[in-house]
């Protein structure tokens, strides 16, 4: 499995696989299944034809899914660069947000519902292969896609950038990244960084975080909402 949400009230989890193939497309599609923890029963959220590598899931603001999925080309396109979908948890069905192309996209790996703000509703997507500025090494970078359909927007990098693999909104007006192979100056021995943009213009608000037991980040966890506890983000290392 590659990604997992928890539905608030029912503790029900939904969980991503990159590459079962439940309904027998033949191509390893990728599935989102549904755990009940009470009964220990797994469902089929939704394996569709159009799945190709769904890496990530996130909630979207009115109750449905977020699926980046990094290899999928729904739209037949000769550069295509991954696609993100929206699923509706409750009935299966699965639509297409936004068909990713290069050159902007390379390897979409992660995106976060906007959830307040001048763009509330709109979505931020990070792209670990992503080269927004032309350095020549792929470091990766973060886009701003419209819900209605408009053209992604470059949000921001960091120069600290070497392969950010998820993102998350923050709590105080912020964009959390997290690198899975950056490096920092304050903690030489570890492996991997978060970074904290302003929501505002994208601009890099302090040093990143790191920490020199850091070696094989994964992935973000939110243990409780801004209206809980203002602060509490958990990051995950392998």
């Amino acid at each position: 499995p590659a990604d997992i949400l928890v539905e608030k009230d029912t503790g029900t989890l939904i969980v991503a696989d990159r590459e079962s193939d439940p309904a027998g497309w033949g191509n390893r599609n990728g599935c989102v299944f549904r755990i009940d923890p009470t009964t220990n029963s797994v469902s089929v959220v939704a394996s569709p034809s159009a799945f190709s590598d769904p890496v990530s899931l996130a909630w979207d603001v009115d109750g449905s899914i977020l699926v980046v999925d990094q290899t999928a080309n729904p739209l037949q396109l000769p550069n295509s660069a991954g696609a993100l979908f929206r699923l509706n948890p409750w009935t299966g069905s699965v639509n297409l947000v936004r068909a990713f192309t290069r050159p902007q996209f390379v390897a979409p790996s992660a995106g976060t519902a906007i959830d307040h703000g001048d763009w509330e509703g709109q979505y931020f997507v990070v792209d670990k292969d992503a080269d927004p500025n032309e350095r020549g090494t792929r470091p990766g970078g973060v886009f701003r896609v419209p819900r209605d359909g408009g053209a992604p927007v470059f949000f921001g990098d960091a120069q600290g950038f070497a392969e950010p693999i998820d993102v998350l909104m923050g709590v105080r007006d912020d964009l959390l990244v997290m690198d899975k192979l950056a490096l920092t100056e304050n903690t030489p021995l570890g492996i991997g960084a978060v970074f904290r943009f302003r929501l505002a213009d994208g601009a890099l608000m302090q040093n990143p975080w790191g920490s020199n037991s850091f070696r094989a980040l994964s992935g973000f966890l939110q243990l409780a909402g801004a209206e809980v506890d203002s602060s509490t983000v958990r990051w995950i290392d392998e």
